[in-house]
């Protein structure tokens, strides 16, 4: 009997799993993305907050938040801890 070690997906990788989605977005295993914001903390606890692809005022980004917000919010809810 030949045993295969698959590797772990360390999930606190955070570089490692933007690189996953983003070959997962070319592959078409995504959904394609028009717009993508990302907000992530520092190790020194500061807020960073990044932007990509089609312009979006900060209008329509501060929207896109709102509805990831109430999004969550209703997982949270649901008591739902797995991704949609």
């Amino acid at each position: 009997m030949h045993v295969i070690d698959f590797p772990q997906l360390n999930l606190r990788d955070v570089p490692k799993c933007l690189r996953m989605l983003a070959d997962r977005i070319e592959h078409g295993e995504e959904a394609e993305l028009e717009h993508a914001i990302i907000v992530g903390q520092a190790v020194s606890k500061s807020i960073k907050f990044y932007s990509y692809g089609d312009s979006y005022t900060y209008a329509q980004e501060l929207g896109l938040l709102h509805l990831a917000q109430a999004i969550l919010t209703d997982m949270c809810l649901k008591g739902d801890d797995d991704e949609e």
